[in-house]
């Protein structure tokens, strides 16, 4: 039992720091109802002056207003809604917990294990006692399992947007006209498995350097880096040949980084698809770089006798 906490102290840490992140979500939930309080007051201050003046006593443009507000704007626009409220909530994330930040915590978790484990040549005692499949499958599960980690922080998010807003009503939102529409925890359930499917992504990249690479810190800039220019590549493909060429917008929203928000255009199922597309890819890729038992074990045994620390 010893032994397991110590094998997994890293990643049991890993999960209190994503629970503080998650935690955090009060903040940006406490100034959205701040916010929608000062809304409200302002909009029956308003009302109560207009109907106490009358038309007489106001200028042109104050009787605009007084119109404005008594005919087209009704008080429950400002009660807090739970689309709005995670909304206050991934804008506070990208500002303060960016989705870079979150990308290298991942990779400094996912690549700890694979890399010491073929660094110190630790394969080649295991292959004597273990079955290949066995040893693969400890190998990608110390990685995968770090893909739980954003959805255990955005579990937290969502709980606490749903408890503080008090309704799981949208109200008016980006949402209407979606398939999103009037059901905001659909919403949230895609966000939350979006959020795991791009992170196995992410793990799956770092298996993938880290066949090669044994050094931690090498490969996990080179996993870092790696994904940056992903990023960066299919970016310029949806701009430049997708959307310049064939002037189509399917894919001009696909991120692999936009790990809190949902795109909820008229292309939404594409972007679903177009991710579980490249989910199933890494996939295929891993599977296929792992197949090979001897040339891992000799990759292996080309690292010195040092362990690394």
């Amino acid at each position: 039992m010893k032994k397991i906490i110590v094998r997994n102290k890293l990643y049991v840490f890993m999960i209190g720091l994503f629970i503080v992140f998650g935690l955090l979500s009060i903040i940006p939930l406490k100034d959205y109802a701040a916010n929608q309080k000062s809304l409200l007051n302002y909009y029956n201050d308003t009302i109560n002056e207009c109907k106490e003046k009358v038309d007489a006593d106001m200028t042109e443009q104050e009787q605009e207003i007084c119109r404005f507000y008594l005919e087209k704007i009704d008080s429950t626009e400002y009660n807090m809604t739970a689309y709005y409220g995670y909304d206050f909530t991934s804008n506070f994330y990208s500002n303060y917990i960016s989705e870079l930040l979150i990308l290298l915590v991942i990779i400094l978790g996912s690549t700890y294990f694979i890399t010491k484990y073929l660094r110190n040549r630790m394969i080649i005692n295991d292959i004597n006692r273990k079955s290949y499949k066995k040893i693969l499958k400890k190998l990608f599960l110390s990685s995968w399992k770090y893909a739980l980690l954003l959805p255990i922080m955005l579990l937290i998010a969502f709980i606490f947007t749903y408890i503080i807003t008090g309704n799981g009503t949208n109200g008016y939102s980006y949402l209407e006209n979606t398939i999103f529409e009037n059901n905001v925890l659909f919403y949230f359930l895609v966000i939350f498995v979006q959020a795991f499917v791009l992170t196995l992504i992410h793990t799956n990249v770092v298996l993938i350097v880290s066949r090669k690479e044994h050094n931690y810190i090498l490969s996990v800039i080179k996993s870092y880096v790696c994904i940056i220019g992903i990023l960066m590549l299919v970016e310029t493909i949806n701009t430049n040949v997708i959307y310049g060429i064939f002037h189509s917008e399917k894919f001009i929203n696909f991120n692999i980084l936009n790990i809190y928000d949902l795109c909820f255009s008229d292309e939404v199922i594409s972007y679903i698809v177009c991710t579980l597309t490249a989910l199933f890819i890494s996939f295929i890729v891993v599977f296929l770089i792992y197949r090979n038992k001897e040339k891992l074990i000799i990759d292996s045994e080309k690292n010195d006798n040092k362990n690394e620390e």
